[in-house]
């Protein structure tokens, strides 16, 4: 004879809180990572909005920013040919 639904209720209950507990922590962690991304988006969109105010003569006016000249080696490169064994 089956069990009567409010044993099984009673029975299982520990199962069902435990089940909503994990489930309010993953929705909880997925906000948390939707919000902590929206944070960084806002402080990337400031810093766009200021590199545009700066301009291209004034973003590129250091000469470690400038592309390498013709003849000029990049940095981290070598003018050193490979060498064969």
């Amino acid at each position: 004879m089956p069990e009567p639904i409010i044993i099984l209720a009673v029975k299982y209950t520990d199962y069902m809180l435990l089940g909503y507990g994990l489930a309010a922590v993953l929705i909880g962690g997925l906000i948390a990572s939707i919000w902590w991304r929206y944070q960084l988006l806002r402080k990337d969109e400031t810093l766009l909005e200021q590199l545009e105010q700066e301009g291209p003569a004034e973003a590129h006016s250091t000469s470690e920013h400038a592309p390498p000249q013709p003849g000029q080696a990049s940095p981290g490169t070598s003018d050193r040919q490979p060498t064969t064994p």
